[in-house]
């Protein structure tokens, strides 16, 4: 003959979790008390004695035992730390300013915070409003036409010097070194690079053969024949 017992010893589990499935006989911690389910049992309190057997309650404290025996002043340090704390807040939520003595300045703005700490022009030494630098210090930014220095003589431009990184300096430009390119004929030049092509732009020809008729060219241009 076969009989089914079942399950017939207590089944250790870990802290009471309301989503784990508990069967009869499993044993449960629930805030620093054990219990025993009587039935299977999902989502219910080790406190619902519907379902669970208290085999093992929590003691006290040892603080919570001193206030039972009528050790009323044992009060634990940071419970007085978070009352200094609330104090402070309180004060700052009235008045907006957090003393000094409280790590604040007493002040709502940053002109009187300076004056509540003795931060002074007095005391710093009064800085000047304004300072004045030589353009050659200036290193990055734009310089305003206001600051770039005049020149004493007139038709001058600021020049740069042939050499790299030189200062620059007023001057006029010098038509053989600093003036690439032909000047056009409608700017006073002649757009050539050689007598020869000057010539032919600005509209002279020559015949070399004497006693030659002129010949050719178009109107207002000068031809010069040989006699």
């Amino acid at each position: 003959m076969n009989y089914t017992l079942g399950r017939v010893g207590i089944v250790a589990k870990d802290e009471y979790n309301p989503s784990t499935a508990y069967a009869a006989l499993d044993l449960v911690t629930y805030q620093g008390s054990s219990y025993i389910a009587k039935i299977g049992t999902t989502g219910n309190l080790p406190t619902n004695t519907t379902y669970w057997t208290l085999v093992s309650q929590r003691g006290k404290t040892a603080y919570e035992s001193a206030q039972s025996g009528g050790y009323t002043d044992l009060e634990p340090k940071f419970e007085s730390d978070l009352k200094t704390v609330s104090t402070k807040q309180s004060a700052l939520s009235n008045s907006n300013k957090l003393a000094i003595d409280s790590g604040g300045t007493n002040a709502s703005d940053a002109a009187s915070a300076r004056t509540q700490l003795g931060i002074t022009l007095a005391n710093l030494g009064a800085a000047a409003a304004s300072h004045n630098h030589d353009a050659g210090n200036i290193n990055s930014g734009r310089l305003g036409l206001a600051r770039i220095p005049t020149s004493g003589t007139a038709n001058r431009v600021l020049l740069v010097g042939g050499t790299a990184n030189a200062d620059p300096a007023y001057g006029q430009v010098a038509l053989t070194s600093m003036v690439t390119g032909t000047l056009p004929i409608g700017n006073g030049g002649t757009n050539a690079t050689d007598k020869k092509a000057a010539k032919t732009n600005l509209g002279i020809s020559y015949n070399n053969t004497a006693g030659a008729t002129p010949t050719g060219g178009a109107d207002g241009d000068i031809v010069l024949v040989r006699l």
